[in-house]
């Protein structure tokens, strides 16, 4: 039986002029993460990668970091999947929100609301509602369906290149881990909002493969950061 553990990346940059970029907190999550990896699983990692934007790539090296101090490395050169890269939400936000012209304008509008969290999330939930309709696809870069299925395919490519007792570790993002666990739960799209809030900054997900099928075996795991004692590990952002 083969293992992904799916990774989400560490804290990005929220409310910065670039996102796409890990925090001191973040590196430090992604370090955390892969001392658990060594220490608690004793992996060593015939396959690793990340999609890529920089914030998955920076929590995969943390990874291979935090393994490193405990002796265990990845056996083979890093893959960058572009299947792994998150759905674009500044391209679902503003066709879901025409009177704003740009990303930087609405970023803006956000940032002077009374709450500019929950305004974004408030916006992001109906313009994600809009993109999974299916009414607009014209209207977006990368369709509902296109990207449900260039995630899934991301792991049966993996599997494709490990052996049967092989372990991965692959870094994403919030919105490719829990379109992932819609389609393997057969859960309704509309629940993807719902699982995505709940993914944790570096927590695992592991899916196991074998005989072509994949299984999720483990969701949203954090507790290598709770164990550390320090609230302020614990983001989603």
């Amino acid at each position: 039986m083969a293992t992904i553990y799916l990774t989400r990346h560490g804290q990005a940059s929220f409310g910065q002029p670039d996102y796409d970029c890990l925090s001191p907190l973040g590196e430090r999550q992604a370090v955390i993460t892969g001392e658990w990896l060594a220490q608690t699983l004793g992996k060593s990692f015939q396959l690793s990668g990340s999609g890529t934007l920089l914030r998955q790539q920076q929590t995969l090296a943390g990874i291979h970091k935090g393994m490193s101090k405990s002796g265990y490395r990845s056996l083979c050169a890093d893959i960058t999947f572009p299947g792994l890269d998150e759905l674009d939400s500044g391209d679902l936000m503003l066709a879901a929100n025409p009177d704003f012209t740009d990303r930087a304008q609405m970023d803006l509008a956000f940032a002077q609301a009374a709450n500019p969290k929950q305004a974004f999330f408030d916006a992001y939930r109906a313009a994600l509602f809009r993109w999974m309709s299916g009414d607009y696809d014209n209207e977006y870069q990368e369709s509902w369906h296109t990207f449900k299925s260039r995630t899934i395919e991301v792991l049966h490519q993996s599997t494709r290149q490990m052996a049967q007792n092989d372990s991965a570790v692959l870094v994403s993002s919030g919105g490719v881990i829990s379109v992932i666990i819609l389609q393997l739960l057969n859960c309704p799209d509309t629940e993807m909002f719902r699982i995505n809030r709940q993914i944790h900054n570096t927590s695992i997900t592991a899916i196991s493969e074998r005989n072509g099928k994949l299984s999720l075996h483990g969701f949203n795991n954090y507790s290598h950061l709770e164990v550390k004692g320090e609230k302020a590990l614990l983001t989603r952002i």
